[in-house]
């Protein structure tokens, strides 16, 4: 109500305009899980003591946030967390000690720029894949089940759910809202104390709860 058609129909073109430039980045995305993918593995073939691993660990690399629930923007980070068994000491390895070996490598890899190491306080490795333009890439890492360990794992599996039990309008007028939220500045920009600031996905949430609001006035 109070939307313009002229209005309505701007939105719908900006957002359509956001999700192709999102939908280009998918194979630079893809690459760079699979360059995660194979550090992580090379990083685990050596114990924590770096002799050669007589045991094979199971691991993966699962996406999460706004790529993941398919709302990203196309300045968004590419989210990533390394899942690793819950009893890492049975294989002789620590998150940590992988994290800290897949950090070298990534500041030695050309593709990667703006490397920015936060692994002992925030258990995360920032950088950029594809050059100082590529994407974004956050990569942690969790020890056990991310549905029971990993607060922002948890998040995604929500947001996911509630959008894909819902009209295909809600996630566009999701993005919309993340895009409003960055440009007006309701959005962290990952450095310094949030304050009064939202993270993506917080906005995320709010939409869904309007819109959930809104549906049950009818």
């Amino acid at each position: 109500a109070g939307v313009s058609v002229e209005a309505a129909e701007a939105a719908e073109a900006h957002e359509r305009f956001l999700a192709g430039l999102v939908a280009r980045q998918d194979t630079c995305a893809s690459d760079a899980r699979a360059f995660a993918q194979m550090e992580v593995s090379t990083a685990l073939a050596l114990d924590w003591d770096g002799a050669r691993q007589l045991k094979v660990v199971p691991y993966r690399i699962v996406p999460f946030g706004s790529r993941r629930y398919g709302v990203a923007l196309p300045n968004s980070d590419l989210d990533l967390v390394c899942v690793l068994p819950e009893n890492c000491d049975h294989y002789c390895v620590s998150g940590k000690k992988v994290l800290e070996r897949v950090t070298e490598a990534i500041k030695k890899d050309p593709r990667c720029t703006s490397v920015r190491d936060a692994s002992k306080s925030k258990k995360t490795t920032c950088f950029r894949f594809g050059g100082p333009n590529g994407l974004h890439v956050d990569l942690t890492y969790c020890c056990g089940d991310i549905r029971r360990w990993h607060s922002p794992s948890q998040t995604t599996a929500l947001v996911q759910q509630a959008l894909s039990t819902s009209p295909p309008c809600l996630r566009r007028v999701a993005r919309l809202a993340v895009d409003a939220g960055k440009r007006l500045g309701g959005c962290w920009k990952r450095s310094g104390a949030i304050g009064s600031q939202l993270k993506a996905a917080h906005w995320n949430l709010l939409t869904i709860a309007w819109w959930r609001a809104v549906s049950d006035r009818g």
